[in-house]
C-alpha cells in the first residue's frame, strides 16, 4: 500500500500538474489571506491541470455527522443557519490547524463604498427597495438575519436575528 501525498498551498496550474504527475494523492490550495491565497477561479484551473475536481472532496462526513441525507439538504441547513460552515469544514477536514480554523471562522464587516452582489428574498420587496444594514448590529455574511420594512417607506433594514433594537 502506497503512502498518500497531499502538495499544499498550489498557487500555479502547472506546478498542481506535475504534483499529479509525480503521484500526489491530494492537491490543496488556500482561500484565507495570505501570500499562497487563490481565487476560487484559480483554484478550479490549478485543480483542473492537476485533474482533480471539488468532485474529489467526499461530503459524507458532514452528511453523517449532521444527519442529512444529500447535499442540498446539507446546503440547506447551511442556508438557514442550522449548521455554520466551519462546521462543514472540521467535518470534512478534521484536525485543521488553529490558524485555518481562525480563517473559516473570520467575518468582515462591508465598509461604505464598497460594492456587493447583496440578494434578498421576501414578500413586499419591490424594485428601487433601498437595503441598510442596522448599525446597532452590524450584520456580516453568515449572521442569521431579518429585515425591517417600515410601512410606507423605501427603505429596508436589516439586523441579526437577535439585535437588541428588535427586542
Amino acid at each position: 500500500m502506497l503512502a498518500k501525498v497531499k502538495f499544499c498551498g498550489m498557487t500555479r496550474p502547472q506546478d498542481a500538474a506535475i504534483g499529479a504527475e509525480i503521484g500526489a494523492s491530494y492537491i490543496g490550495v488556500v482561500f484565507a489571506d495570505g501570500p499562497r491565497r487563490v481565487t476560487p477561479g484559480q483554484a478550479k484551473k490549478i485543480f483542473e491541470a492537476a485533474g482533480k475536481s471539488r468532485k474529489d472532496v467526499s461530503l459524507r462526513p458532514a452528511l453523517d455527522r449532521f444527519a442529512v441525507p444529500n447535499e442540498e439538504e446539507l446546503f440547506c441547513a447551511v442556508g438557514r443557519g442550522r449548521v455554520a460552515p466551519p462546521q462543514v469544514l472540521e467535518a470534512i477536514f478534521p484536525g485543521r490547524k488553529a490558524a485555518e480554523r481562525a480563517a473559516a471562522s473570520a467575518r468582515h464587516a462591508l465598509e461604505d463604498g464598497k460594492r456587493g452582489r447583496l440578494y434578498v428574498r421576501g414578500d413586499g420587496l419591490t424594485a428601487g427597495l433601498n437595503i441598510h444594514f442596522g448599525e446597532c448590529c452590524s450584520p456580516v455574511p453568515g449572521d442569521r438575519i431579518v429585515g425591517i420594512l417600515e410601512e410606507g417607506a423605501k427603505d429596508l433594514t436589516v439586523h441579526t436575528i437577535d439585535c437588541e433594537r428588535l427586542a
